[in-house]
């Protein structure tokens, strides 16, 4: 993807991964990104040091992820490329973990990136092109693997349009690996 003049969304921009993915999209030429972290300061020193706009927000709410959308647009306009980076490590454990715990996780490194799909998605169909970039990390333990059911569901939340304009050569069923 060409990233010059181009509208770009990091979650999780606050640090990591996602601060160095935010770092490269504003080096690349990006017309903006909006850096979005739950950490109001990380947010805000990527944001000021790379030219963008820092968003704070908790991606365990639907509402949330459609705020940080429609902030980002109204900003910016139509988002080119949206990267679902956001995630957590606590509450560790196992079966002793609360099931408010179990559905933070669910919340954010599975439900996140449905509901941004669903945002933005039929807007991107709409205008013909536009990408969805879903981290999952494969050091999770065992006992904590809700990347897996993301990867499934990122297939099935783009439906056809993500493979509309791939060669049939290329295309492989949302199950494949």
């Amino acid at each position: 993807m060409e990233l010059r003049d181009q509208v770009v969304v990091v979650t999780g921009g606050g640090s990591g991964i996602g601060r160095a993915l935010a770092e490269r999209f504003a080096a690349e030429g990006a017309h903006g990104v909006a850096v979005v972290d739950h950490d109001a300061a990380a947010a805000r020193a990527v944001a000021e040091r790379i030219g963008g706009m820092a968003i704070v927000a908790e991606l365990t709410r639907e509402s949330e992820v459609r705020r940080v959308v429609a902030e980002a647009v109204g900003r910016y306009g139509p988002i080119d490329l949206y990267c679902s980076n956001a995630g957590i490590v606590e509450p560790v454990g196992g079966y002793d973990v609360p099931d408010e715990g179990w559905q933070e996780h669910w919340n954010i490194h599975v439900m996140a990136h449905v509901w941004a799909a669903r945002c933005l998605v039929p807007e991107m169909a709409r205008r013909g092109r536009g990408y969805l970039l879903n981290t999952a990390s494969a050091c999770a333990p065992p006992w904590s693997r809700p990347h897996w059911s993301l990867r499934s569901t990122t297939a099935r939340s783009a439906g056809p349009c993500a493979r509309a304009g791939e060669p049939s050569s290329r295309r492989r069923s949302p199950t494949s690996s």
